[in-house]
């Protein structure tokens, strides 16, 4: 689970209740959950409490909460590093650039033989290789 919905889903399926009933169980609003899918994220509360009653961590569960209702910014981006996950651009953005890498080292190794391409051709290599084909 990376986010609040998605620990309320789990909690959800867990529990066996309707979001309704977890709501009350809770003791918050029956519209607490179906509202947090509009905004997109859980209260911390709310977070906490599903947190606690499926046997988590109450404060990472706490923290994400209020990282995901806080405005973008370089220092939220900072705290989301630090605690270990990233926004799904970011990790697109990672696995783009590793992807990149990935086709450089295979570019500069010709595509499977060993004999590393010279520099100076390896952004003007225009014909296809071989092993392509």
């Amino acid at each position: 689970m990376e986010n609040t919905l998605q620990l309320a889903d789990a909690a959800i399926q867990t529990s066996g209740l309707s979001e309704r009933a977890l709501c009350k169980e809770l003791g918050v609003a029956v519209t607490n959950i179906a509202m947090a899918r509009k905004r997109g994220s859980l209260s911390p509360i709310v977070a906490g409490q599903l947190a606690a009653r499926m046997g988590l961590d109450v404060e990472h569960w706490i923290a994400v909460s209020v990282l995901e209702s806080a405005p973008k910014s370089d220092s939220t981006n900072r705290l989301r590093r630090a605690m270990g996950w990233a926004s799904a651009t970011a990790r697109k953005n990672v696995a783009f650039r590793r992807a990149t890498k990935a086709l450089q080292a295979m570019l500069a190794f010709g595509l499977g033989d060993r004999t590393p391409m010279p520099p100076h051709r390896l952004h003007a290599h225009a014909e296809p290789s071989s092993n392509l084909r």
